[in-house]
């Protein structure tokens, strides 16, 4: 998502009308938070979590 908008391949309107049809924060869909991530309370998990994560572009 946040290549396709860098890229202007999607509007930051279209991204907002997905993210309110998905019942998400358009951040989560920049990949600027994951939800489940930031629910974890273990820091081990969280690291372990982080590196299985695929790298955004």
């Amino acid at each position: 998502m946040r290549k396709s908008c860098k890229d202007r391949l999607i509007t930051p309107e279209l991204l907002d009308k997905l993210a309110r049809a998905l019942n998400v924060d358009t951040a989560c869909l920049m990949g600027e938070f994951d939800l489940f991530y930031n629910q974890l309370n273990d820091e081990g998990i969280r690291r372990k979590y982080k590196e299985i994560l695929p790298k955004s572009t």
